[in-house]
């Protein structure tokens, strides 16, 4: 079985047939993280879990995290590192719900406030605790399993969702499209209550 991404081509070759495609999902939440595990040939959720985000140890806000990651790289690689291992735990209790395998996971994306995004790609979330308070990169992330820690097969595509500014991230761009707000004829009010607070008007 081959899987092929349209940006990456082939992703990973499977011995025998394998119908299965599934994708996982991912809002990296300063003090929660959620993973769903979705069926990508009909869009039907399959299995859901959550935990609390060990970061927290580094401090429960994301300036704490920022001003913990100004302590150097190897700080940074810690704080990306226990996320990572989070998800991966998270993502085995779903696989056991749903008698999946992590062979199965063709796609994964990512959501989260632009602090949370920015170290789990890795890079520096310094410029987001001084004014102009901006963002390492707005734009979309498209990288590899491997090259994050992901336990499911190593060329798999991970998405990053682009964010708006240093405050607002890829989860206010992700429920904006998916309330569908751009084709809305109606005033819409999206409200993310969470460790911190977001408005989509």
């Amino acid at each position: 079985t081959f899987v092929k991404h349209d940006i990456k081509g082939i992703t990973a070759i499977i011995d025998g047939a394998r119908p299965e495609s599934f994708g996982m999902a991912v809002d990296l939440g300063t003090t929660t993280v959620a993973v769903y595990l979705c069926n990508l040939r009909d869009g039907k959720i399959l299995a859901s879990s959550a935990g609390i985000n060990p970061q927290r140890s580094y401090g429960e806000d994301v300036i704490s995290r920022i001003h913990a990651c100004a302590g150097g790289k190897e700080v940074l690689l810690k704080l990306q590192e226990m996320v990572v291992s989070c998800i991966n735990q998270l993502l085995k209790r779903c696989l056991e719900k749903c008698g999946g395998t992590a062979a199965d996971i063709d796609e994964v994306v990512i959501v989260g406030n632009t602090t949370m995004q920015t170290i789990f790609a890795g890079l520096s979330p310094e410029t987001l605790g001084r004014s102009p308070y901006l963002p390492a990169t707005k734009h979309s992330q498209n990288v590899s399993a491997a090259d994050i820690g992901l336990q499911i097969n190593p060329g798999t595509n991970v998405y990053i969702f682009p964010v708006i500014s240093g405050f607002l991230g890829g989860d206010a761009v992700g429920a904006t499209l998916a309330d569908d707000l751009l084709t809305a004829e109606k005033t819409s009010l999206i409200i993310d209550i969470g460790t911190n607070g977001e408005l989509v008007l």
